[in-house]
């Protein structure tokens, strides 16, 4: 996996490119073009106080990056009652 300056995911490349870490250039052992889907489930507690639900709203493009060849299920669930 290669992310940019800014932490993104590199999209679309191809051999011959460099790769630099602290500066250094750094040999690739292994390169793969073919995209590698996920298949993922996610279980989100709406029962949990809406400052831990924020926090998940924004840390969300963090930790989830889905490409085109993904599938993802979302599931929610709750103990407390609705009002």
């Amino acid at each position: 996996m290669v992310k940019d300056d800014s932490g993104h995911l590199v999209d679309g490349l191809r051999p011959g490119f460099h790769v630099f870490e602290d500066g250094k250039k750094q040999e690739l052992k292994l390169f793969v073009v073919d995209p590698l889907p996920l298949s993922a489930a996610i279980v989100l507690d709406t029962g949990m106080p809406d400052s831990a639900l924020q926090k998940i709203n924004q840390t969300y493009s963090a930790w989830w990056a889905p490409s085109a060849y993904d599938e993802v299920s979302l599931y929610t669930y709750s103990t407390r009652s609705a009002r």
